[in-house]
């Protein structure tokens, strides 16, 4: 590299690194950062808020059984057998809207305390120190990698924080708020279909009076139960049970789906595009002081 270029690229590094400086005493980044993070902590209590209700919809509707007589023949046809697997599901994605909170929760504060006074002036003083010193081509290897050190702590978590909100807002939100939609309606439909069920009769106890009515009496009401039933084949029928039935199985089923890809954002929000963006910003680190550091070690 010629003179001239040389000293082309070190004004520039130094003029990177005087930037760097002001941008740690620039509080509208941070207050940008805090207010993704919060609205993500407040979707994640949403959806832990409405998985923690869909389950409490589902365990009550566990236990019931839907009855039904046409022609005085009982047909039951039990809730639980369909939703014991989706309500372990549920579950499970309580457990990861829990830890994606708790995930927003620790960026807030390690961004508290990244943008903090102390770290901006630890960057403001080790960022002047190395701009002289390398000025005058001076500057130990030590020296530059502790500057790089402190600028990725104080950078880190807002650089990750809005740029995976960026993503999120760009390609997951419209998905995030179609899904949460549908858990919400699920659960009301759920509690629709359990409020319309009919739970089978306890058998009559011990202590049950005895019947009194003569063998007429009960002879007439053999027949007229018998009329009543094949009248309730037309008006009420077994088909409409059974469709209630795969109602029910078609809103599960729907749930579960949701709530998979509901999981798939939030762990794509708060692990996996985080920790992309923290591991380039490590390399441009690493590419823009390591070599630095190698040639003045």
């Amino acid at each position: 590299m010629t003179a001239p270029a040389r000293s082309f690229a070190r004004i520039a590094t130094i003029a990177v690194a005087l930037v760097l400086v002001a941008l740690s005493w620039y509080r509208p980044v941070e207050a940008l950062a805090e207010s993704q993070l919060g609205d993500g902590l407040k979707r994640a209590l949403v959806s832990f808020a409405s998985a923690r209700a869909l389950n409490g919809v589902i365990s009550v509707m566990q236990g019931t059984q839907v009855a039904v007589e046409p022609l005085g023949v009982g047909v039951s046809l039990s809730v639980g057998e369909i939703l014991d697997p989706i309500n372990d599901l549920v579950e499970a994605f309580s457990t990861v809207m829990l830890t994606a909170s708790v995930a927003f929760g620790t960026q807030l504060l390690l961004l508290k305390l990244g943008s903090s006074w102390m770290v901006s002036a630890a960057v403001t003083s080790m960022a002047l120190l190395w701009a002289l010193l390398y000025f005058f081509d001076k500057s130990p290897g030590w020296l530059s990698r502790l500057l790089m050190v402190l600028l990725f702590i104080r950078f880190v978590i807002p650089v990750a924080t809005i740029g995976s909100a960026a993503v999120f807002d760009r390609l997951l939100k419209q998905d995030y708020e179609t899904n949460q939609q549908v858990i919400d309606l699920t659960r009301q439909q759920l509690k629709t279909l359990s409020n319309a069920t009919t739970s089978i009769p306890p058998a009559p106890g011990p202590n049950a009076p005895a019947d009194t009515k003569s063998t007429w009496e009960k002879l007439k009401d053999s027949v007229t139960g018998t009329a009543s039933a094949i009248s309730g084949t037309f008006t009420n029928p077994l088909p409409a049970a059974l469709a209630s039935y795969e109602e029910l199985k078609q809103s599960a089923e729907q749930a579960a789906e949701m709530m998979i890809t509901l999981m798939v954002i939030f762990l794509m929000q708060t692990i996996v595009l985080p920790l992309i963006l923290v591991w380039g910003l490590y390399r441009l680190s690493a590419g823009v002081l390591a070599p630095r550091a190698a040639g003045t070690a």
